[in-house]
């Protein structure tokens, strides 16, 4: 078995050159509100830079156990001695032996297990970056809420970055952004085109929440309804479809993603009906009448109605809705 010494010892003549570098430094970062529709300005600046690391010898001493001798030893074994005498009774007496075993001896050795080990000891400026983000925010008609919006400079890449700060839940926040840099020697400029794009929350949460209704199953179709709402026709549709048998295991038909093209979405003021087109699926049999089948489905946002958003965890758990049937005729 090895054992370290908990202290540890840093080489300090390895680390006589280091005064030399900055100290680190963070790229700067400012929150400003949003609260209705129109423009402002907002101005950063701090550095781009790069951790530095150097090689260091870090003194150590482990333990390890080692083979010293064998050693003897004895110790006294008690047991009986037994025997039956002429007359059938049996007698015994007790009795001593000597027994001795070669025991193996072991010594605890000190040895050097130094080893070497990048640390970092601090940071070097890349670019001293200004930034000017230009911030245009579009609100539904006649609302307005506060929302905090986080603007900051990555002190790694330099990229200027946008994210959600404290939001109120009411609306979706989706960015929308166009860049330009300028670099002159260490000095890099950045100017950001920023759109913000706010959409009501509540009533995608809600159409989640109350989930998929209306379900039909027809000879080579299937539909259902949910609510309407601001992405309805921004759903990824994922079906099961399997036929039940009474004395064996159900067989599947289907079960993936519906591609767009074998779907019809009809948008109406309260509800939207999805109608899929089962024959468009590649399906291993067709329906048949008088069969009982087992159904799933599952709606959720698609990446495209979640892409740019800065606050998809103000929906919670309402990005999908989930429906399970068994025994559905035709």
């Amino acid at each position: 078995m090895k054992k370290a010494f908990s202290k540890i010892f840093i080489n300090i003549i390895s680390l006589g050159a280091l005064s030399t570098l900055s100290s680190p430094a963070f790229a700067q970062s400012t929150t400003f509100t949003v609260s209705s529709s129109g423009e402002q300005t907002i101005e950063l600046s701090g550095v781009q830079e790069h951790d530095v690391f150097q090689d260091v010898l870090i003194s150590q001493t482990c333990t390890r156990e080692v083979f010293s001798h064998t050693e003897t030893v004895c110790h006294d074994e008690r047991s009986e001695v037994c025997w039956t005498e002429p007359g059938g009774e049996r007698q015994c007496k007790p009795t001593t032996r000597r027994a001795c075993d070669d025991v193996r001896r072991y010594r605890t050795e000190y040895y050097d297990c130094s080893y070497w080990t990048s640390v970092k000891v601090g940071t070097e400026i890349d670019y001293h970056v200004n930034a000017t983000i230009a911030v245009k925010a579009k609100f539904p008609e006649g609302m307005s809420s506060q929302e905090q919006i986080l603007a900051r400079i990555d002190r790694h890449s330099g990229v200027v970055t946008l994210a959600a700060s404290d939001t109120s839940g009411v609306f979706l926040i989706y960015l929308k952004r166009d860049s330009d840099t300028d670099i002159d020697g260490m000095q890099k400029n950045i100017r950001v085109e920023a759109e913000l794009t706010f959409v009501e929350a509540e009533g995608i949460r809600e159409a989640f929440k109350k989930g998929i209704s209306g379900f039909e199953l027809k000879a080579g179709l299937l539909s259902f309804e949910m609510p309407t709402h601001f992405f309805s026709k921004e759903v990824d549709l994922r079906i099961s479809l399997k036929r039940q048998r009474p004395l064996w295991f159900s067989k599947k038909l289907f079960s993936g993603y519906v591609d767009d093209s074998a779907v019809e979405i009809t948008e109406r003021a309260e509800t939207t009906r999805y109608t899929m087109d089962l024959t468009k699926l590649g399906m291993k049999e067709p329906l048949k009448g008088g069969k009982d089948y087992k159904v799933q489905i599952e709606v959720k946002l698609s990446d495209f109605a979640l892409g740019g958003c800065l606050n998809r965890y103000d929906l919670s758990k309402y990005v999908s809705a989930e429906l399970k049937l068994k025994r559905q005729k035709i």
